[in-house]
């Protein structure tokens, strides 16, 4: 049985891993922050097994160093999250994103882990300046959080290089949505909106695109890579859905189709009072994933209507950022 740690087990795409792997043969260190096992003390009872054991943990700590002895490998998601989240907090977000993923290179060496598997973000790309975003792309990204990615890349590219025996995965995410996503993002932000009765304000024209993947999907991709190895080695790749392309007013048309009703919105053009501007906007970044596809002989599954409607369904959605107490 291999022995694997995951960072930020708990997040939105961490959950839905979790649900895949404990059907494997794996012996699975599950880490979050003491906030997040709070929050999901259900998810952990149900979930929790002699191969599973969740753990409080900060990636910074030198606790995360002996957690990870006799691992074979680490699949490293956790992440500082949210543009004015991680703009207000420059700081944190580079001890969190760029740090934080130096000090995990730094168990690899110390505990001898050869294969890292990395979330990092199509953030990394920034403005799209040709049809389809695929892994050539210039990287254009213009904020802490792309910045931090883009270093944390390099940092697990340079390890590699002084580390013949490391094999590594750079899983470029794009626009994953689900169950228990934080209303930060636009579609659970609208379907919080909704289940509250709130407006919902459009920023922009509201004619971004994008391409959304449900969050179960990217799970799979990513414990596809897990399982091989020898064909994602050293690679960097996008991950995402380039079928389920949407405008964020197709989006609440989508919601006003599963709830039967004509959802009114209004547009904020200029980003007053927003954490977005005119000239920072992002008004397309649609992947290309055929790399992905032809490595990995999947493709997602998960349709923007049944993923909306997931959302939906929820009880409950929560409107703040994980605790870190």
């Amino acid at each position: 049985m291999k022995k694997i740690l995951i960072t930020g087990a708990l997040g939105l795409i961490g959950k839905e891993l979790l649900k895949i792997l404990i059907k494997d043969n794996f012996e699975i260190i599950a880490i979050d922050l003491k906030g997040q096992i709070k929050r999901y003390k259900k998810f952990i009872k149900e979930h929790q097994n002699n191969n599973l054991k969740f753990v409080n943990c900060d990636i910074n700590s030198k606790k995360f160093i002996s957690l990870s002895v006799g691992c074979y490998a680490i699949i490293h998601l956790a992440a500082m999250l949210g543009v004015e989240n991680t703009e207000k907090n420059k700081n944190k977000c580079w001890e969190v994103n760029a740090t934080g993923t130096e000090n995990i290179l730094k168990a690899c060496k110390v505990n001898k882990i050869n294969f890292f598997i990395f979330s990092s973000s199509s953030e990394v790309y920034g403005s799209q300046i040709y049809n389809k975003i695929d892994e050539n792309h210039p990287l254009l990204g213009n904020n802490i959080y792309a910045v931090a990615k883009i270093a944390s890349e390099n940092s697990i590219k340079f390890f590699k290089r002084n580390n013949k025996n490391f094999n590594y995965c750079n899983l470029r995410l794009f626009n994953t949505y689900g169950i228990d996503q934080v209303a930060k993002f636009f579609i659970s932000k609208s379907c919080f909106n909704i289940k509250k009765n709130k407006s919902i304000t459009v920023n922009g024209d509201g004619k971004q695109m994008r391409g959304y993947c449900y969050s179960s999907d990217t799970a799979y991709y990513i414990y596809l890579c897990l399982k091989n190895e020898n064909k994602i080695k050293n690679l960097t790749l996008n991950v995402g859905n380039s079928k389920e392309v949407y405008g964020l007013i197709d989006l609440i048309k989508i919601i006003g189709k599963i709830k039967n009703k004509k959802i009114k919105y209004s547009l904020n053009k200029k980003f007053i009072n927003t954490d977005r501007s005119l000239n920072r906007e992002i008004y397309n970044r649609v992947c290309d994933t055929k790399k992905i596809i032809s490595l990995l002989k999947f493709k997602p599954k998960i349709d923007i209507i049944e993923g909306v409607t997931r959302v939906l369904s929820q009880k409950t959605i929560s409107s703040d950022w994980p605790s870190n107490t």
